[in-house]
C-alpha cells in the first residue's frame, strides 16, 4: 500500500472513530446490537404460594356491627393458569412439601391450562421449555374492575425480549378510572410495552387474529387492554419490557440488563391521587446494599423528574414520581419495588435474586418466602442457612439482607394481620430465568440530546473529509 492510499484510509478511520464515538455518546447505535444472554436451561422450574386468606374483612353494611367476613368474598383456591410459549412442553404441577403430583400434561404454543389450587398450598412446576405461569384469585377476579401488577416474562424466561405470550386477565375497561374504595383513579389501561428500542408491536389472540399494531420508538410506551381470560402473543421487532400495573397492588421491578438488581429500569409511576394528594401507604421503595444516588425520568417528556439518595444497606420510599410512566437510571445497583396499601388492598409479588447477589428485602405485614430449586446456601442477616432442592424458608417481616450461591425466588403476601385478599395476582419467573443477562442491548439516552452534539458529530466527519482533500492536494504537488 502506498502512502497516499495509508495517508487516506487513516483520515477516513479518524472520521469513522469521531463520529462513531460522538454518535456513541448520543446513544445512536453505529451497528444492530445483538443481545447478550446467558443460556436459559431447557427444564424450567417455578413456585410459588396460595394465600391462606382469600376473603374479605368489610364494615358491615349501613355501619352497624363493626367488621364481619363478607361471605360473598370467601374462596377456597387460587387458579394456576399456564399458557404454552413453544410447541410440544411437557409441564408436571406438583404441591409441595413432599412433591405430590397434582396434574401432567403437554401444552402447544397459545394452548393454556388453568388448574385450582387450595388455600395455603406451596406448588413447584416443572416445564420441559419456558412456558407462561399466572398465579391469580379472590372473588374481585370475576368483576370488570379487576387487575394487579406485574410485569410478564418473554418465551425466553427473562423480563426483556421480543415476544410474549400469556394469558390476560386484567379488565378492558381503564383500570385507573374506575371508581375503587371510593377513590378516583387514574386514566390508563392496565397493560403497557416498553420500547428498549424502536419497535413495531403487534397482538394476537388465541385464534390467531391480530388485533393490535402499534410503533412506539424507544424510551417510549404503549398501553393497551384486552378481553380477559383469553390467551395472547405479542411480539415486537426491537426488544420490549411488558408490563401490567394498578396503584392498589405492589410489585417489584426487574432491571433492564437483567435480574432484579441493576441500575436501568422501566415502570408504570405514580401521580398524585384524586384531589392531588397522595396516599401515603403506597410508594416506590428503592433499597441498595452499596448505596447511590437515583434519577427518575418522565418518558412522556423524556426529561428528569426528580431524583433520590439510597444510603447503603437502608431504603428510601417515593410516594409520587409525578410521571404516569417512568425510567429510573442509578449510579449502583438497587432494587426497585411499588408497594400498595397492605390494610385495604394487599396483594401477593415476586423477586428473584440471582446467584452471586445480595439484596436488601424490607417485608411489609403478611407473609414471605424463600423458594430455592437446587441446593443452596442462602444467608439472611449474617445467618447461613443450606437449603435442599424445592426448599422453602419463611421471612419474618422488617429489613433483611439476602444473599445466595444460586438463583433463588421470594413471594411476599402484602397483607395486614387482621385482612384478607380479594384479588391478587403475579405472572411467575422460573428459577433458572433469574439469571439471565441482557448486557449487549443498544440502549439511548432518555433525556433530549443537546443539538450541539449532533453537530459535533457532523463536523468530526467534516474535518475527517477536509484532511482528505488536503492529502490528496499535496500529493499533486
Amino acid at each position: 500500500m502506498n502512502t497516499r492510499s495509508k495517508a487516506i484510509m487513516a483520515a477516513c478511520m479518524v472520521a469513522l472513530c469521531a463520529t462513531a464515538v460522538l454518535l456513541s455518546a448520543l446513544g445512536v447505535p453505529g451497528m444492530p446490537a445483538q443481545v447478550g444472554r446467558a443460556a436459559a436451561q431447557a427444564e424450567q422450574t417455578y413456585y410459588g404460594y396460595v394465600p391462606w386468606n382469600i376473603w374479605r374483612n368489610e364494615s358491615r353494611p349501613g355501619g352497624v356491627g363493626g367488621w364481619w367476613l363478607n361471605p360473598e368474598t370467601m374462596l377456597d383456591h387460587g387458579d394456576l393458569a399456564v399458557v404454552g410459549a413453544h410447541d410440544a412442553t411437557s409441564v408436571s404441577i406438583y404441591t409441595l412439601p413432599g412433591k405430590s403430583l397434582v396434574k401432567s400434561f403437554t401444552v402447544d404454543k397459545m394452548e393454556s391450562v388453568i388448574t385450582p389450587l387450595p388455600n395455603g398450598t406451596f406448588f413447584k412446576i416443572v416445564a420441559s421449555k419456558p412456558i407462561s405461569v399466572l398465579l391469580v384469585g379472590g372473588s374481585r377476579m370475576a368483576k370488570p374492575d379487576a387487575s394487579f401488577s406485574s410485569f410478564l416474562p418473554s418465551i425466553d424466561g427473562g423480563y426483556v425480549g421480543k415476544e410474549f405470550t400469556f394469558l390476560g386477565v386484567h379488565s378492558v375497561t381503564p383500570a385507573r378510572s374506575i371508581e375503587t374504595y371510593g377513590v378516583s383513579l387514574l386514566p390508563g389501561l392496565p397493560y403497557i410495552v416498553f420500547a428498549l428500542e424502536d419497535s413495531t408491536v403487534r397482538i394476537w389472540d388465541e385464534n390467531g387474529a391480530q388485533i393490535a399494531e402499534y410503533n412506539v420508538k424507544a424510551n417510549k410506551y404503549k398501553d393497551f387492554g384486552i378481553s380477559p381470560y383469553n390467551a395472547y402473543r405479542l411480539e415486537s421487532t426491537g426488544n420490549v419490557m411488558v408490563q401490567a400495573f394498578v396503584i392498589e397492588q405492589p410489585c417489584y421491578m426487574p432491571a433492564v440488563k437483567g435480574t432484579f438488581i441493576g441500575n436501568i429500569f422501566y415502570a408504570a409511576g405514580s401521580v398524585p391521587e384524586s384531589g392531588n394528594v397522595a396516599n401515603p401507604l403506597r410508594f416506590f421503595l428503592f433499597s441498595s446494599t452499596e448505596g447511590g444516588k437515583a434519577n427518575i425520568y418522565d418518558l412522556d417528556f423524556a426529561r428528569k423528574s426528580m431524583d433520590l439518595t439510597v444510603q447503603a444497606g437502608e431504603n428510601a420510599s417515593l410516594r409520587v414520581s409525578n410521571n404516569q410512566y417512568m425510567a429510573v437510571e442509578s449510579d449502583k445497583p438497587i432494587l426497585l419495588s411499588w408497594r400498595s396499601e397492605y390494610g385495604a388492598e394487599g396483594g401477593i409479588s415476586v423477586v428473584g435474586i440471582a446467584a452471586g447477589q445480595t439484596a436488601g428485602l424490607f417485608i411489609s405485614p403478611g407473609e414471605a418466602y424463600i423458594f430455592t430449586y437446587t441446593d443452596t446456601v442462602v444467608t439472611v442477616d449474617d445467618i447461613s442457612l443450606r437449603l435442599p432442592p424445592d426448599g422453602i424458608q419463611r421471612l419474618t417481616r422488617g429489613w433483611h439482607t439476602i444473599s445466595t450461591d444460586q438463583n433463588i425466588i421470594v413471594e411476599t403476601v402484602n397483607i395486614a394481620d387482621n385482612q384478607g385478599l380479594n384479588i391478587f395476582g403475579q405472572y411467575l419467573p422460573s428459577a433458572q430465568s433469574i439469571g439471565l443477562r441482557y448486557e449487549g442491548l443498544s440502549l439511548k439516552p432518555i433525556e433530549e440530546q443537546t443539538p450541539w452534539l449532533y453537530y459535533a458529530a457532523g463536523g468530526a466527519a467534516v474535518v475527517a473529509i477536509v484532511a482528505i482533500a488536503l492529502i490528496l492536494r499535496r500529493r499533486k504537488h
